[in-house]
């Protein structure tokens, strides 16, 4: 294994743990001791794609694990995943998914 697919491999394992907190690739650079540009290099080189696309693809699941269980409010998933307030989670999972949380649970719920 080289030191790139190491580094890859304790971004994964820190996004895992902390994708409910922390949505900002500096984080996780600054927890694997490299700077935000070279976490980015080494992300893209090993998986070919980016770090911002790997946190965001774990708080998407995450959320719409959520939404399908009908377990909890679009408020509360939005509270849940730490985001300032229900239209920032909107928005964000609208320009994820393509759609709304709301028209999600309607398209998944036919």
């Amino acid at each position: 294994i080289t030191r790139n697919e190491q580094i890859f491999k304790h971004f994964l394992t820190l996004v895992q743990k902390n994708y409910m907190v922390h949505r900002e690739v500096s984080f996780y650079a600054d927890q694997i001791c490299i700077t935000a540009k070279y976490l980015g290099v080494v992300v893209a080189q090993v998986s070919g794609r980016r770090p911002l696309d790997w946190i965001r693809d774990y708080v998407i699941l995450d959320a719409k694990a959520m939404l399908l269980s009908r377990e909890y409010s679009i408020q509360q998933i939005s509270q849940l995943l730490n985001f300032p307030n229900p239209s920032f989670f909107s928005k964000y999972f609208r320009e994820a998914v393509g759609y709304s949380p709301s028209k999600y649970l309607n398209k998944e719920g036919e």
